[in-house]
This record gives structure tokens, C-alpha cells and sequence, in this order.
């Protein structure tokens, strides 16, 4: 800086030929009073563009000053569009880029877009001045070492360390060679080498520069402070905190001594030695400081100044240490505001803050907030510093810690990969950040249950911590506890011990027993002496872990309902049965309100990631529930309310968020959600798709999808209704049965005995409306139910008669009895122990879990003489939630109906196309870009036309005409994919009948049995899906086109409509949809989710009720029950009692086969 003012008084001497006539501004300049200066320049270049315009030297030469006066007087936007303005004025006029300013001008040019941030307009700028320099002055130049220094600070806030630690040695080279080692530029070129060092984490290379640049400095020298305070803040980053102290209070003593308190660096080394003191763990020290060190930036720069925003940003650091989340909060924000000002939503500091703001709503458990706010920081820093930048990487891994936190651990660990990565490039494995990449990747692979991949990464972790940080540093104790946390996962209880008690005398020592962090090892140690049965010692330290937590985070926080989940579970183990209750009870209310908060904005894959990490809690629960409901009665209500509550949550809240979008009457939310439902069919389609012929990854398409829907999801709870579909309780039920009714809930659940078990457990809720509180039975073991499945090699249709037919099989064994046949032990297995609770009952709402869902309940024998269903009316819901606000039934005269059926499967392409343009007009061009080459896939096989389905569709239609309802029959080759797509939104009818094929390919990943439906000679597309959305669907007209490897022409559908494509449309005002094909009702189970087919897309899609097939039925006998459930509602039945009374009929002429497949889903 030194040398560029002598520079400049030297060219004021020598300005212009014709200076006279700007002498006040230039007598300013030189009195530093740079504001006049700016004004007086400022009006000359008025005055020359006037009398001479603008092409000419003077001109440019009067905007260089205007330019550089504005720079000194710290007015950095017009100081930069003055150099702009000077720079375009030279290439105005003959020989300007020669003009003796242009270095200059370029090089001030750069520095300034550098220190704002604009590094992509400097590089240019920084590079192009050298070879200038260097033609005008050589490479021996002082001032070409000036400019090779210049670039090379650009390149390392660029993160760009190789390139910048080339041309630091350059320019140090250079002065030694034309200054010498004596002269303060080669100090100060050393300095700038020593902080890239320390920067790249080479804190060995860097302490003997910073050492020597100090021994070089005389004490009185403006730059001795500096270099203190650096040399300081290096001993401070090695964690050598004696060295660094004398260091901060020599550059204060010097500081005050010759400026005083008030000056401006005073302030700066106040903040420095706040922060010694804040990795000292003397919080309330630094707090004084920092507050101080505020003060004076404040008095000096003004509130405006980036500095000022540094400042707030370090004590909002340091309230957050300590557990003020409020106060840190709060000052994060104003530091954002002040960033945003002085430096520019570009700048990446910007970005650093919003994810310092991110990290602390991580703290806080508030992810709805840290999501957002993580995502814009990582945009900003990948505009601002690029990719390769390190903090590039330091910003991948906290979204990758997000993620983790969430449940998404795959996601997690490509995130934590790629950070790796960059932060090896960019610091090498020396550094610190490396070691907490690396720590991070120990603990995903962790959460994925991989230790041999997790242990080798947390002891690297460790001896890089040692190294990098010291064994006193706080982030030390973070690597000791995932290492202990490891250990005791591994069964190593005796390693991980000393490890837990390591680290907590760590964080007692820097951070204070009253930390969060304290708290987590308290409950971590508690856990360990839990699993060794050390029960007097864990439960002491569970106690004080929640309370600290309860103080610094609240009641609702993750880490309390965490503690509360590890406590009832050890007051089981001691027998503690009285006190593990209301625990239970406390704790399922934290998750189920954590449920809440974070399905506010994460996407349906998200949800279901995050419902993964608390389920446990909820089994847990239910299990404590079954063995203990004689003694706590009132629990059956908790199992029953969370029953209600989480049961098929993410269908619920999917189905609110599109219901909230699509009736807020905001065009750009809606608009929005359009986007995403584009987005989704193109998905569809490119997943319908051989691999190796999609012309684009549909990841990439996932992700952008994943991107819009956390969108719709937050906006959307402004709207939305989720929170009081949520809120209904067992008591809600109970009020909307009838005398005659009950309810009953089956719920399925990993059994918890002293240790978690293999047992998946089924229970059955049962209420009825004078029951004081629902009764919860135990049934069967999922093996049980799941042998009935296994043992059979048959088609469906055979099992279907062996489950349910008079021609039932041979003995089987279950629970230890032998039957004659599958129905007797059905009953036995399923019902026996419900039956003695239905006294009274007549009508019974049910709604199934897991493999239930495959049982055609009206089917099962209830004894010789009845089945169930002719025992009770029996209403197949989703949920028994459904009966709180049961949907008063519509006028079927004022429905319209489209319906399927006779479809030709062999449609040629140019029937197709031709079809294709009736729906342009509603299909709003979904089809772009969605064309098939030929030999796409291997699918072979083709599908044979259904007779039958086209008799059945024409009865329907006539039956429906008969009574003036408006019906549109789609046959032959007019059934295409198109055709039902258009159905969608303010189309869609209100009955939907599909007369066509259906299919459903099991789980790849699971042993798959041949259900003898669909026989092919390779495997494809649609059988090797993860997603079982896309393993089933419905056959349309011309699909054997596309299942055979036929060219399908651009801008047509494929024929193939699989459930992901039908859960993207809008059918909401569809209040029934019949699927008259083969097993329609069958897909993946999950969890308490149900089934993932078509059965859960047209629920999705916003259909009331459905009509599905568990198993293959004859033509005849479907034909004949279609005809009886439609007469019966033209009669004007509800769409249930229609479908009952239908089934009445069929039982009095067939055997359960030719009708319990069909079942209606409420």
C-alpha cells in the first residue's frame, strides 16, 4: 500500500498537460480530502465531455482520478464505474491502451470487484495487467511483483491455492531480485505466502514466514500490529492458545498506545482476541470484547460497514456457543442484512453467513428454516467461488449433515464424498476440515449400519483432530464421541467407555457442563452404561442430560423427545412400568409434533427417509403398550391416537399439499405445481425407458422435482389442512359410530421384548361406541401370514381358491395346530381373537396394515355356514380416521362416466397419432421430448385382447344412457394413454370404469414367486424399477408397440399408464374409479404406508373410492358383478352399499373366487 501512494503522488505531478484547469480538484486530492476531489472531478469530466466528448485522453484521464478519488474516499460503486468508465475511454482513442494510467486503472479495477466479491470480472482484468506491466516496464519491475501478487490473492479467494501459491513464489522471487530482502515489499509478499499456508491448513509452512515477517517489522511500523495479530490467530487455529494471548494483548497495547482506543484497528484486534478467548471456552470474556470491538467499528466505519457485519456475525458465534440461540439469531440476521449491503447477495461472504444462520437452525432442530437457508449458501458460494473452492465443500457438508439428521443417509454420504473431495484438494488431508469430513462420512456410514467402512474413517478423524486442532479443542471431543458411538454399535463396550468419559471432560473444560453439547455425551454414556445394565449409573445421567437440554433447546427439540425415548426404555428394563408410561407418552408427543414441523417442507421421499429415523420410538411404544394394557389401560389410547396419526401420513399430507396448491387462488404456487407435474410425467416417461436409451439421466430431473416440491410443500401451509386431518383422536372415532358399529385399526410393529427382536407383531385396535377405551389384541406373527404367501408356487388365482374356494389345499400348520384347510386357519389366525370383542356389532369399519391388505376379508369363513362378510357388513377403509368426516353421498344423475374397455392392444402408430391430436388441446404439450427408439428394450411378450372387457364396457354404457348420464365410451384404438391423461382436472369425470389389463411386478430386490399373469422373455423396464409406482399400472390401447421394443413415433405416449403417471394427475372430482383388470390391488407394502400400486396413485391423484382386484377373475363373472354394483347405484345406493349388496348376490350363485377379489377402498 506504501508503494502504491508513492505511485500516485508521483503521477498527480504529471497528470495532465492541461491540469491548471482542474487544480482545486487535484489541491484536494493531494490535501486527502477525497470526497471534494471525487465532486471536482466529477464535474471537469462533465465539462471535458461537453467541450470535447469523450474520445480523448483527457477525458479518460479525468475519470481515472474521479475514479481513484472515490476509491479513497471508500465510495466503492462509483469508484467502479469510474474505472469502468476510464478503461472504455481508452479503447475510445488512438494509442489509449497505452495511456501511462491503463496498469494502473485495470489493476485498482480488479481489486476493487475482488474485495467485493466479483471475482469473475477481476480474473480478467488481474491477468490482463501483466503482460502490460511486462511489456512496459519488464519482468524485473517491482511493479510486475505487485501485480503477480495481486492475482494471486484473487486466486486464493477463489480457493484456486495451487495457482496462487505459484505466482506468490514469482513475486517474492521478483522483489528479492530487484528490492531485496531487506525492503518491506518482500516482508509483505511473505506475508501474504505465510496466510495462504495457514490457509491451505500448512499451519508447519506457514509459522516460520509469519515469525520472520514480525522479526522484520519495527515495532512503530503501521504493519507490526498486523502481523502480530495474524501470527496470533495462527497459534490460535494449532490450538496453541499461551502463544497466541501475549501476541493479541501486545498488538492492543501497541494500538492504544499510538492511536488510541477509538481507532479503527483497535476494534479489529478487540474482535481477534475475542475470538482466542472463544476457543478458550472464556465466553463471557469474549462477549465483553466482541461487544467493545462492535463499538468502535460501529463509531469508526459505520453500521453499513462490511466489518460491522463481521463483527455481529463472531458474537452471534459466541452466544451460539453458549447456548443463547435467540440472541445469536437475532444477530445472525442483522449480520445477513449488513452483508447483503455493504457486499451484495453475491458476495461470498454472503453466503458463508446464511449458512452460519443454516447451522444454527440445525442446532435448533428447526430444519424447515436450515434447508432453505443451506441450499441459497451453496448456490451463492458455487457462483462466488466456484466448485472447487473449499468453502464449496464446507457448504456440502452441512446439507449433507441436514440430510443425515433427516434420515437421508444415502443422499448424506454422495454429499460428504464430493466434500471430501474438494477439501483434500483444496487444504489437504493436514487440515482440519478434512478430519470433520472425514468424521462425517464415519457417521453416515454408520446410520447404514456399514462399521468395517465407518471405523478406519472415525480413527482418522481422530489422529487428524489431534493434529490439526489439539486434544483440547472441542471438535477433538466431537471425534472421540463418534468413535465411542461406533464402538458401542460394533459390541465394543470396554472402547467405547473411556472415549465417552474422554470427551466429556473435554467439553466440561471449553464449553461448560451446561452445553448441548455436554448433554448429548451425558445421554451418550447413559445409553452405554444402559446396554451394560449399569442402571444406577445411566439413569443419573439421562436426568441431567434433559434438563440441560430442556433449558438450551426446549421441550419440543429432537435431542429431548431422543432422551425421552432412551429413558422409558431404560425404566422398562429396570421395571419401572409406572414410570416408563408417562415418559413414553411425553416423548411420542415431541416426535409426533417433530413429524409435524419437518413434513412443513420436505418432499414425500424426504418424509418417508425422516419417518425411518423415528419409527422405532413408535414400535417400541407399542410394544410396552401390548404387554402392559392390563395394568395402564388408558395406553390403547396413545397406540390407537398415533395409530390415527401416522397411518399412510405421507398419502395424507401429499393429498393436502396439492389440495392446499390447487384451491389457494395463488397463480404462482399454481403455477409452480404445473411445473412439477410436467416434471413428473417427463420422469415417468424416461423411467418407463431402457437405460441405455434415455436421451437425459431422470435424476437429474428427480432432483429439480424434489427442489419444486419442498416449494409447494412450504407454500402450501398457508392453505393447507394437514395439521387437522392430524389432530383427530380415538374419541373422534368413537362419535362418529353408530349402535351396531365398530372400528377396528390393525397395526403392524417390530416386538420390543428387554431387546429389539425379529418379530413383526400384528395387533388389532378395537373400538366400539361405549367402549371407555379401545381394546388392543394381540393376532399373529407376520411369518405366520406371510407362509401363506412363501409356501405357494401358484398363480394368485389358485392361491385365491385354496385361501377362500371350496376347493381349499392340503393341512397347514399354523401356530401350532393343524387345519384342514387355509380358510379355517385364516379365520383362526386373523379374526378368532377378535370375535369375542364384537358383541352387538353389526357393521365394521377396518382398515389393514401390511400384508392384510392382500386379504380378501369378506372371504374368510367365520364358521361353517357364513363368511365374515355375511356375519358383518364389513367397510374397508384406509383409515378409520375416514369415519370422523364421512363425505355426504352425491347424485349419481349428475355424474358423467368415462369408460374402458375392448382396448386394441396391437393399435399401429399412425392410428395412434391420429388419436393422439384429439387431446392437444388438454394435454397442455406434456409430451415434448418423450419419444422412444426403436429397440429400446428387450421387453418381448405382447398382451392379447379382452373379449369380454368390450361386452362389459358397452353394458355399462347402455345401463348409464338408459338414465340420461352423460357417458363417453373409449374402445378399440381410441383408448390410448392420451385419452385418460385428458381426463384430468376440470375434465375428469366422476366415475372412472378401466375394463384392461393390469400389472404388478414384486420388489427386484425380494425373492419374487411367479404369479403365472405375465409371462416374458427378458427382463424390463418395468420389472427392474426401484420404484413400485412404476412396477404397475394399466395397459392402454397400442401399448404392445412399446412392450415389444417398437419404435414408438415422437410426441405420442407409449400405451404402458403405470401408477407413477396416474399419480400425478388431478381427479379430485372423481368420486369412484373401478379397476376391472387383474390385480390391481397389489404392490409393495410399506410400512404403515399400505400399498404402493395403483391402489395408493388413484388415491393420490384425489379418487374417494376405488374398486380394485386382488386376483385374476373370468370375464363372465367380473362382467356380472360390474353389472350388479352399477344397477344397484343408478338405484341411488352409496357407492359402499352398492358394492356390498353386489357382493351379496354373487355369494348366493359363486364360490368366494369369482367375487371376494374385488374389494372397495374408502
Amino acid at each position: 500500500m506504501k508503494k502504491l501512494g508513492l505511485v500516485f503522488l508521483f503521477l498527480i505531478s504529471f497528470a495532465i498537460s492541461n491540469a491548471q484547469e482542474f487544480d482545486q480538484a487535484f489541491e484536494y486530492f493531494k490535501a486527502e480530502k477525497y470526497e471534494l476531489a471525487a465532486q471536482e472531478f466529477e464535474k471537469a469530466l462533465i465539462q471535458t465531455q461537453n467541450k470535447n466528448g469523450k474520445e480523448n485522453k483527457t477525458y479518460a484521464q479525468l475519470g481515472f482520478f474521479a475514479a481513484l478519488s472515490n476509491n479513497r474516499a471508500n465510495n466503492i460503486e462509483k469508484a467502479i464505474s469510474y474505472y469502468v468508465l476510464y478503461i472504455e475511454a481508452c479503447h475510445s482513442f488512438q494509442d489509449g491502451l497505452n495511456d501511462k494510467y491503463y496498469g494502473f486503472g485495470l489493476g485498482n479495477l480488479a481489486s476493487l470487484y475482488k474485495a467485493t466479491g466479483q471475482y469473475e470480472k477481476a480474473l480478467p482484468l488481474a491477468i490482463e495487467v501483466l503482460p502490460l506491466t511486462e511489456k512496459s516496464k519488464g519482468k524485473t519491475h517491482p511493479d510486475y511483483g505487485m501485480y503477480l501478487n495481486n492475482l494471486a490473492a484473487l486466486y486464493e479467494d477463489m480457493g484456486e491455492y495451487e495457482k496462487a501459491l505459484t505466482l506468490y513464489l514469482e513475486a517474492i522471487s521478483n522483489v528479492e531480485k530487484n528490492l531485496g530482502k531487506e525492503h518491506s515489499e518482500y516482508d509483505k509478499y511473505l506475508f501474504n505466502l505465510a496466510g495462504l499456508y495457514q490457509r491451505m491448513g500448512q499451519y508447519g509452512k506457514a509459522l516460520p514466514l509469519y515469525l520472520e515477517t514480525l522479526n522484520n517489522t519495527e515495532k512503530d511500523h503501521p504493519s507490526y500490529c498486523i502481523r502480530l495479530s495474524n501470527l496470533a490467530m495462527l497459534y490460535n487455529t494449532m490450538g496453541e492458545y499461551e502463544k497466541a494471548l501475549p501476541l493479541f494483548l501486545e498488538a492492543l497495547e501497541v494500538t492504544e498506545r499510538i492511536h488510541g482506543k477509538g481507532y479503527y484497528a483497535y476494534g479489529v484486534y478487540l474482535n481477534n482476541l475475542a475470538m482466542l478467548y472463544n476457543s478458550m471456552g472464556e465466553y463471557e470474556k469474549a462477549l465483553l470484547l466482541y461487544l467493545e470491538a462492535i463499538e468502535i467499528i460501529e463509531k469508526s466505519k459505520g453500521k453499513d460497514h462490511p466489518d460491522y457485519g463481521t463483527g455481529l456475525n463472531n458474537l452471534a458465534f459466541t452466544y451460539q456457543r453458549i447456548g443463547q440461540y435467540e440472541k445469536a439469531q437475532a444477530l445472525f440476521l442483522e449480520a445477513i442484512i449488513n452483508t447483503e449491503k455493504s457486499l451484495g447477495k453475491e458476495h461470498s461472504e454472503y453466503g458463508s453467513r446464511l449458512n452460519n444462520l443454516a447451522k444454527l437452525y440445525e442446532i435448533m432442530g428447526q430444519y424447515e428454516k436450515a434447508f432453505p437457508l443451506c441450499l441459497e449458501a451453496l448456490n451463492n458460494i458455487e457462483k462466488s467461488l466456484g466448485k472447487d473452492h473449499s468453502d464449496y465443500g464446507v457448504l456440502l457438508n452441512s446439507l449433507a449433515n441436514l440430510y443425515r439428521l433427516l434420515g437421508q443417509n444415502e443422499k448424506a454420504l454422495s454429499l460428504y464424498l464430493e466434500a471430501l473431495e474438494i477439501v483434500e484438494k483444496s487444504l489437504g488431508r493436514d487440515h482440519a476440515y478434512y478430519g470433520g469430513g472425514l468424521n462425517n462420512l464415519a457417521l453416515v456410514y454408520m446410520n447404514l449400519k456399514q462399521y468395517e467402512e465407518a471405523l478406519p474413517l472415525a480413527l482418522e478423524a481422530l489422529t487428524n483432530g489431534e493434529k490439526s486442532l489439539g486434544k483440547e479443542h472441542p471438535e477433538y471431543s466431537t471425534r472421540l464421541g463418534t468413535l465411542a458411538t461406533l464402538y458401542e454399535n460394533m459390541g465394543q463396550y470396554e472402547k467405547a467407555l473411556p472415549l465417552y468419559l474422554e470427551a466429556l471432560d473435554i467439553v466440561e473444560n471449553t464449553l461448560g457442563k451446561d452445553h448441548v453439547t455436554y448433554a448429548i455425551y451425558l445421554s451418550s454414556l447413559a445409553d452405554l452404561y444402559q446396554t451394560q445394565e449399569q442402571y444406577g449409573k445411566a439413569l443419573p445421567l439421562y436426568f441431567e442430560a434433559r434438563a440441560i437440554i430442556e433449558k438450551k433447546l426446549g421441550k419440543y427439540h429432537s435431542y429431548y423427545g431422543r432422551i425421552l425415548y432412551l429413558m422409558a426404555g431404560l425404566y422398562q428394563e429396570m421395571g419401572q412400568f409406572e414410570n416408563a408410561l408417562p415418559v413414553y407418552i411425553e416423548g411420542i408427543e415431541v416426535i409426533n409434533k417433530n413429524i409435524n414441523q419437518n413434513f412443513s417442507f420436505l418432499s414425500e421421499n424426504e418424509k418417508e427417509a425422516y419417518l425411518k429415523t423415528v419409527s422405532q420410538m413408535f414400535e417400541n411404544f407399542n410394544s410396552f403398550a401390548l404387554k402392559h394394557k392390563s395394568n395402564y389401560q388408558n395406553v390403547t389410547t396413545y397406540v390407537f391416537n398415533n395409530t390415527l396419526t401416522n397411518k399412510g401420513i405421507l398419502l395424507k399430507s401429499s393429498k393436502a399439499m396439492r389440495i392446499a396448491v390447487l384451491n389457494s387462488g395463488d397463480t404462482v404456487l399454481i403455477n409452480k405445481f404445473d411445473e412439477w407435474t410436467r416434471l413428473n410425467r417427463q420422469i415417468a416417461r424416461l423411467y418407463s425407458t431402457e437405460k441405455t436409451k434415455r436421451f437425459q439421466d431422470p435424476e437429474e430431473l428427480e432432483d429439480k422435482a424434489t427442489e419444486i416440491e419442498r416449494q409447494l410443500v412450504l407454500g402450501s401451509q398457508e392453505f393447507g389442512d394437514f395439521k387437522n386431518l392430524q389432530s383427530n383422536t380415538w374419541k373422534d372415532v368413537q362419535k362418529g359410530l353408530m349402535s351396531g358399529e365398530a372400528a377396528i385399526e390393525f397395526l403392524k410393529f417390530s416386538y420390543r421384548n428387554k431387546e429389539r427382536t425379529d418379530t413383526t407383531m400384528y395387533c388389532a385396535l378395537i373400538l366400539k361406541p361405549e367402549s371407555h377405551q379401545p381394546e388392543m389384541i394381540a393376532l399373529f406373527h407376520e411369518a405366520e401370514l406371510e407362509n401363506y404367501f412363501i409356501n405357494s408356487t401358484q398363480s394368485t388365482a389358485n392361491l385365491a381358491i385354496r385361501l377362500y374356494g371350496k376347493k381349499r389345499g392340503a393341512n397347514v400348520q399354523t401356530s401350532g395346530s393343524t387345519f384342514a384347510n387355509y380358510a379355517d386357519s385364516l379365520y383362526l389366525l386373523i379374526w378368532s381373537r377378535i370375535e369375542p370383542y364384537l358383541e352387538g356389532v353389526e357393521t365394521v369399519y377396518y382398515s389393514p396394515s401390511g400384508l392384510l391388505h392382500n386379504i380378501s376379508f369378506a372371504a374368510i369363513p367365520y364358521n361353517d355356514s357364513q363368511l365374515l362378510s355375511e356375519k358383518y357388513e364389513l367397510v374397508y377403509v384406509s383409515s378409520t380416521g375416514n369415519i370422523v368426516n364421512k363425505k355426504p353421498n352425491r347424485d349419481i344423475n349428475k355424474f358423467d362416466i368415462a369408460i374402458y374397455g375392448g382396448l386394441n392392444y396391437d393399435t399401429d402408430a399412425n392410428a395412434m397419432l391420429a388419436n393422439v391430436n384429439k387431446y392437444n388441446d388438454n394435454y397442455e404439450n406434456l409430451l415434448a421430448q418423450r419419444s422412444i427408439a426403436a429397440n429400446e428394450s428387450t421387453r418381448g411378450g405382447s398382451w392379447n385382447y379382452l373379449k369380454g372387457t368390450l361386452d362389459e364396457a358397452e353394458s355399462i354404457k347402455a345401463m348409464f344412457e338408459k338414465n340420461s348420464i352423460n357417458t363417453s365410451l373409449f374402445t378399440a384404438s381410441d383408448g390410448i394413454e392420451e385419452s385418460f391423461k385428458s381426463l384430468s382436472g376440470k375434465n375428469a369425470p366422476e366415475i372412472i370404469h378401466l375394463a384392461t389389463h393390469g400389472f404388478f411386478f414384486p420388489d427386484p430386490e425380494k425373492e419374487e414367486y411367479d404369479d403365472g399373469a405375465l409371462m416374458l422373455e427378458d427382463k424390463m423396464v418395468f420389472q427392474g424399477s426401484d420404484n413400485p409406482l412404476i412396477r404397475s399400472g394399466l395397459i392402454m390401447s397400442g401399448a404392445n408397440l412399446a412392450w415389444k421394443g417398437e419404435t414408438i413415433p415422437e410426441g405420442i405416449d407409449d400405451g404402458i399408464l403405470t401408477a407413477y403417471e396416474v399419480s400425478g394427475l388431478d381427479l379430485y372430482n372423481t368420486e369412484l374409479v373401478v379397476l376391472s383388470a387383474c390385480e390391481t390391488g397389489l404392490g409393495d407394502i410399506k410400512g404403515s404406508e399400505g400399498v404402493y400400486g395403483l391402489q395408493r396413485s388413484f388415491k393420490m391423484a384425489g379418487v374417494n373410492y376405488l374398486v380394485m382386484s386382488l386376483w385374476q377373475v373370468p370375464d363372465k363373472e367380473t362382467s356380472e358383478f360390474m353389472q350388479l354394483f352399477y344397477t344397484n347405484l343408478l338405484a341411488k345406493q352409496s357407492v359402499g352399499v352398492a358394492f356390498r349388496a353386489a357382493q351379496k348376490l354373487m355369494k348366493e350363485k359363486y364360490d368366494p373366487y369369482y367375487w371376494a377379489a374385488f374389494v372397495l377402498i374408502e
